[in-house]
């Protein structure tokens, strides 16, 4: 989010992580390959969207992996990126 011009507010970035991943369970890594969430990483996602509607994003970044890509729609759609 970019401050008004004179306002002295900055830029602020927030970073999430996917929720777990059924690989995470099993202890192996993930790399660039994609692994579905289990439904403790799915309320985790559900857990930050509704954190993040909470704030006025202007732009949304994600992964174009499953696990990331499939739960940014609800955060962007809600906060209207």
């Amino acid at each position: 989010m970019a401050g008004r011009p004179g306002s002295g507010a900055g830029l602020t970035t927030y970073l999430a992580r996917h929720g777990q991943t059924e690989w995470n369970v099993a202890g192996r890594r993930q790399g660039r390959l994609d692994s579905p969430l289990t439904a403790l990483g799915l309320e985790q996602a559900r857990r930050n969207g509704r954190l993040l509607t909470r704030e006025n994003i202007d732009a949304a970044f994600t992964s174009p992996l499953g696990r990331a890509h499939r739960r940014r729609r609800g955060p962007r759609r809600a906060s209207g990126c």
